[in-house]
């Protein structure tokens, strides 16, 4: 049976997104984006929250049409098209793009899905996320951290190289939701962050 793998990009001081849900806050260059395009493949279906399928579905399906596109945009807009989506919603009415709807709980319906697919599933959005993390069901969490810290989400420049940090990154409180708290060690190199142990420490948390 494969593995339930969640990764995310976190800045050092625990950021994930902007306070408005942005995720243009990171930048995600060739060797990273190249790095997430391995991760996909390895996926038999990645498993989507609304708001999260929302973002990737309003860009990825023509993002290889655009004349500029770059070579590991092009390859993932490929790869996200073909692989099989799951949507948790309950205020979506239809999805595209080889995907469906699910409108059961995330914990409950995984083993249908386990049965389905064989190998690894990838979870995309925070809230669904911790929905499973806080179930203890998610394997492994890939984290692309960044030596940076934003404080008003301007760059602070204090985190040095060779720093070891404990990173807290706060996973789908909100809206009187229970969320998660992970927290990982990570080294800082001249390149950027590299995570010091693939188990963080996890803390269920309530909005």
């Amino acid at each position: 049976m494969g593995k339930l793998i969640y990764s995310m990009n976190v800045s050092l001081d625990g950021f994930v997104e902007t306070p408005d849900h942005s995720l243009d806050w990171a930048t995600i260059d060739e060797e990273i984006h190249s790095w997430f395009n391995e991760q996909a493949r390895a996926s038999d279906a990645s498993l989507y929250g609304r708001r999260m399928y929302e973002v990737m579905s309003d860009f990825w399906p023509t993002a290889a049409d655009e004349p500029d596109a770059p070579p590991e945009i092009v390859e993932y807009a490929g790869i996200w098209l073909e692989l099989p989506k799951i949507v948790f919603s309950s205020k979506l009415q239809t999805v595209d793009w080889n995907s469906r709807l699910v409108r059961g709980e995330p914990a409950e319906e995984l083993a249908a899905l386990r049965d389905e697919f064989p190998g690894n599933l990838d979870v995309s959005g925070a809230t669904l996320a911790a929905s499973f993390i806080r179930a203890g069901l998610v394997d492994e969490f890939p984290t692309v951290a960044y030596a940076a810290d934003y404080d008003d989400w301007g760059y602070d420049g204090y985190f040095q190289e060779n720093m070891v940090v404990c990173v807290e990154s706060y996973i789908g409180a909100a809206d009187g939701q229970e969320g998660v708290k992970l927290e990982q060690q990570v080294l800082i190199t001249s390149t950027g962050a590299v995570p010091m142990s693939s188990d963080p420490m996890i803390d269920v948390l309530r909005a």
